[in-house]
């Protein structure tokens, strides 16, 4: 075994801390005015879709423990 429940655990809750920053951003999106706060959030929506995808990686290919 090349991973713990601690490596899994964690791989799942900050994938889902990150998508609450994407869905965050998208409400800023939809609904925010500022031109500054607004290129802030597609840099940020850009980045956790990354890294996400990398979290959804990791664990298709370790089982939970």
């Amino acid at each position: 075994m090349d991973h713990s429940k601690v490596d899994y655990d964690f791989a799942a809750n900050i994938r889902m801390h990150h998508q609450m920053a994407v869905h965050m951003s998208q409400a800023e999106l939809k609904n925010g005015k500022d031109p500054q706060m607004l290129q802030v959030t597609k840099d940020i929506i850009a980045a956790q879709k990354k890294e996400i995808a990398v979290f959804d990686q990791w664990m298709k290919a370790h089982k939970k423990l």
